[in-house]
């Protein structure tokens, strides 16, 4: 909390405290003739109240606060506590003697004394309290500041590592299969290798940045699902296909791979029509991204080094679109699917 506010939080307690203090001794004055006078009033009121107040409160602010009350000492903090505000008060009455003269205070001998002493303790108390609550929402609000950017230090390392974790396995098998293409068709193994440098670029650069165009994360897509294709004679096995417009929106890097990843990953067999549907609907309002694979058996999606799991795909989008995303998964006996909306910004 910055000092400015901290400073004006003390300020508007004791200007409300003094504007209290008026209104009990106006209203206490009403009806009542007196004799004394205001410069008489204002040293009564500053030494039996204003001192033993302002001593009790910072007392309690600077020294009692951190020293037991932050460490759980409560007993050492009762301790010191009563003896600092009797002191206190000790002092104040001592103060008050001085300026209004030892009669003042013991008018009816010591029982009168010991009774101011205990009304300024309490005084003292009050004032004290209130320097713990104050001390105590200061201290509150700085841990939470600390904890939120501990948090975002945390979430932007996990950030990070996620989406180290999301370079596709598949470029050794694009490697082999671009070198066995060489030997059949060196014009088509020349274009894969475009593709699969365009892959590499975008991992290595475009994708360290918190955010990219859309069309480059679909141009990154199509990229993927043709260098997949070359492991496979059959050109039908993945539909593809993007529908609306892009208006201009920025998305996270590698934001989808994951979930086609492990699509190709599990897919039941490469030889099927259709056995791979990606599509991705863009409006103004949202981002549908749908992706089905056909399997023979229950899919087994799994944090597995070659795959990214459910639960770290859920956790960063938690992260970059909380309470701005919806995931849901179709499961039959014959095939996932997986349908993840997004509300991105346009920017």
């Amino acid at each position: 909390m910055k000092k400015q506010i901290i400073l004006l939080l003390q300020i508007g307690y004791w200007g409300f405290y003094a504007a209290m203090l008026f209104v009990i001794f106006f209203l206490a004055q009403l009806g009542q003739p007196t004799s004394f006078g205001t410069s008489y009033i204002i040293s009564l009121v500053l030494s039996f109240i204003g001192l033993p107040s302002v001593l009790s409160f910072y007392f309690s602010y600077f020294f009692l606060f951190d020293a037991y009350l932050k460490r759980r000492k409560l007993w050492l903090l009762f301790g010191y506590g009563f003896f600092g505000f009797s002191l206190i008060a000790l002092i104040s009455g001592g103060l008050i003697s001085l300026i209004f003269g030892s009669g003042f205070m013991f008018k009816d001998g010591y029982t009168s004394f010991l009774t101011e002493i205990i009304v300024v303790v309490i005084i003292g108390f009050i004032n004290g309290v209130t320097g713990f609550i104050l001390k105590g929402f200061i201290s509150w609000y700085a841990d939470l500041k600390v904890k939120e950017e501990l948090q975002q230090h945390t979430d932007k390392m996990e950030l990070e590592l996620i989406k180290s974790k999301l370079n596709p396995h598949f470029l050794f098998n694009s490697i082999n299969n671009i070198d066995g293409l060489m030997r059949k068709n060196v014009e088509l193994a020349s274009n894969y290798l475009d593709k699969l440098a365009s892959i590499l670029r975008f991992m290595l650069y475009e994708s360290k940045g918190e955010k990219i165009e859309i069309s480059r994360e679909l141009d990154y897509i199509q990229q993927y699902i043709d260098l997949q294709k070359i492991r496979t004679t059959n050109a039908d096995f993945v539909k593809y296909t993007v529908t609306g417009e892009q208006f201009k929106y920025q998305i996270p890097p590698m934001l989808f791979i994951p979930f086609i990843e492990n699509a190709f990953k599990h897919v039941a067999s490469k030889k099927a029509f259709h056995a791979i549907e990606i599509s991705i609907s863009i409006t103004k309002e949202q981002v549908v991204f749908y992706c089905k694979n056909a399997f023979k058996t229950n899919p087994q999606i799994s944090d597995k080094s070659d795959g990214i799991g459910n639960e770290l795909i859920e956790k960063r989008l938690r992260i970059l679109y909380p309470k701005q995303h919806k995931i849901k998964r179709i499961i039959t006996d014959d095939s996932y699917a997986i349908q993840l909306t997004i509300l991105p910004n346009e920017d």
